[in-house]
């Protein structure tokens, strides 16, 4: 359903009920809820995000692990505009990788390689860093399915990531 109204909200480029969600965003009987539609208009628009950056972070203090989730997945699409921004709020976000269930550790790892993907050298570095580590800590059976966008993608230390998910899923066998 999140999908029908993230659509429509695009399509009719709906300020006013993106107004409507981000002033709702912080009820903690409904931050699931939007926060999760919020993520469906990043995959659609994100640009139409990109000014509710600060209330989105504002999720980062959820005590809930699936609107940390979808926060992530949020500033995953949110990355090329905003990484500055997200940058600052990187001392939150590795706190609550760490102390996340695996789908916080998969969002965890979507945003640092798009952080890997569109940071300066210092930015990159870090996030390349934090890919290890998270690949590190992942069930092995959740890595397989991120070893093709490394692959393809131009971070630093990828070699060395790669050899971490084939070193721990050869365990597997």
């Amino acid at each position: 359903m999140s999908k029908e109204i993230a659509r429509e909200i695009v399509k009719e480029n709906n300020i006013q009920k993106i107004n409507y969600l981000i002033t709702n965003l912080h009820q903690p009987e409904i931050e699931l809820d939007v926060i999760s539609l919020i993520y469906e208009i990043s995959l659609i628009k994100p640009d139409l995000l990109i000014d509710h950056f600060s209330d989105i972070a504002i999720c980062l203090n959820s005590n809930n692990s699936n609107v940390h989730k979808f926060t992530l997945l949020t500033f995953s699409n949110l990355a090329y505009k905003k990484l500055e921004n997200i940058w600052d709020c990187r001392d939150r976000i590795c706190d609550i990788i760490t102390a996340g269930d695996v789908l916080v550790l998969e969002s965890g790892l979507s945003l640092f390689l798009e952080m890997a993907k569109f940071g300066d050298g210092e930015i990159r570095n870090e996030a390349s860093q934090c890919i290890s580590v998270v690949l590190e800590i992942l069930p092995v059976e959740n890595l397989q399915k991120f070893t093709k966008a490394i692959a393809e993608s131009d971070i630093l230390f990828k070699e060395k990531n790669l050899t971490i998910i084939d070193k721990r899923t050869s365990l597997l066998n």
